[in-house]
Order: C-alpha cells, then structure tokens, then sequence
C-alpha cells in the first residue's frame, strides 16, 4: 500500500513540480541524456574477482585476489566508482522513491554484465527485511534486476533468497560490525541448488552484504554465485581485500 500511495504523490508532485534531472537539475528526465553519458565506468581490464585493477598486465587478478581464499562469491562487476553523477541517481533511487530511475540504471548493469561475458540461470536481488520493505514501499535492488531482465533474457528469482532478520543499516560502520550485522542475517531456498546466480544491488562498499548472501546460497548448494553492483567507493575495495589477506 505504502508504494501505491507513494506513486500517487510523486504523480502529483510531478504535475505541480515539472521532473528535473537528479544530477545537474536541468528540467526533463530525471536523469538526463548529458549527465548519462558523463557517468564513470570502471576501465578494463578488471580482477574477475573484486573488479579492481589487476596489480599489472601480467596478472589476471588483483595482488589481494590472487592470495586470497575464501570467498563465498565466484566474482563480481561494479559499474563504476560511487560519483556524481551515479551517486545522485542512486540516492534518488533509494531515498526520494524515484524508482523511474531503477531503469536506466539497470539497463547500464545489463550491458556490464553483457561485457562480462558468463552466463547464469537468473538474477537474484538482495532482498530487504519485511519491516524495511514495508517502510520504504520498494526494494531498489528488486527494481534493478527486474531492469536488467528483459536485456539479458533472464528471469528475476527474488523468491529464492529472504532476509531472515532485520539489520542495521551498513552506512557509518566498520567492517567488523558490516560483517557482524548481516551474519546468518539471509536464507536461501533448496531451488537455488546446482543453479549460477547473480546477486543484484545496488551499492558495494566492504562486500559484506554480498558475501552474506552468496553464503547462504553456497549452503543450499549453488554451483556458482556472481554479484554486480552500480557503484563503490573509490579506494573502499582494496582496503577490505588486504584486511581479509593480512588480518585484522
């Protein structure tokens, strides 16, 4: 009910308020034709793990990557660092309940993973708590996937991944407490066995979130677990690999 009513303000607002583009406020598409083709892809090439920069051209992946074991996912892309003008597209998504938005930004996802070049059997948005979803009328993540479908010629599997607990949001903590915050905060269901799954959200900043829910996955029996993301902050990436390498 929450969105219904949502999308009947915003068509309100729309009509007494002509739309403006999120990033540069020029009026139109709220996010426009000028401030779409200035947004920041990552360059190639890219570690197939963390989709940083490989340490050099001899090297498939990045130094962290290549020491590192462990990780619940097979890999994942990230469209492009957390800037403007992404980052206001992202915050309007999320925030102002502009999910008009969610489909240029998931047709950008589809054409990166497009790139990337693998295949998998449906894409699998990280879902929100109940209580959370209620509250914000949409889960942007959802509409992201759901986006990025049609494109890819894929189906959205939201049924196959629930979030079993309410978390705290994952902005302003350390990485422990990210860790700690969504720890067996996810469950997958027996469907998911044997399939390739791409995990779809919207922001990565430590992977914690991510890493939480391809665990779950891997504990029913995934065969392989992928995530794609729009952004991540510059420099946030590199930290957390060398953590998880050199400890705490």
């Amino acid at each position: 009910m929450n969105s219904v009513f949502q999308n009947l303000w915003q068509l309100l607002a729309d009509l007494l308020f002509p739309p403006r583009c999120v990033a540069c406020q020029r009026p139109g598409p709220l996010l426009c034709a000028t401030c779409l083709a200035s947004v920041a892809y990552f360059s190639e090439p890219r570690c197939p793990r963390c989709d940083l920069p490989p340490a050099s051209t001899r090297l498939s992946h990045c130094t962290a990557c290549a020491r590192h074991a462990g990780s619940a996912l097979d890999g994942m892309r990230v469209l492009g660092p957390h800037i403007e003008p992404l980052r206001d597209a992202i915050h309007a998504l999320k925030y102002q309940g502009r999910t008009t938005l969610a489909v240029p930004l998931g047709e950008m996802l589809a054409e990166r993973w497009q790139a990337a070049g693998m295949a998998v059997d449906g894409l699998v948005p990280v879902p929100l708590h109940p209580d959370r979803q209620r509250e914000r009328g949409f889960n942007q993540s959802d509409l992201l996937a759901h986006a990025m479908a049609d494109p890819l010629g894929l189906s959205v599997r939201a049924d196959l991944l629930q979030r079993v607990r309410p978390t705290r949001p994952q902005v302003g903590l350390a990485r422990q407490e990210r860790l700690q915050n969504v720890a067996d905060a996810f469950r997958a269901r027996p469907e998911v066995e044997g399939g390739r799954w791409l995990l779809v959200d919207d922001v990565c900043t430590t992977s914690a979130t991510l890493e939480a829910c391809a665990q779950a996955l891997r504990l029913r029996g995934a065969g392989a677990v992928w995530a794609i993301t729009l952004a991540r902050p510059q420099g946030a990436a590199r930290d957390v690999l060398a953590s998880e390498v050199d400890g705490p």
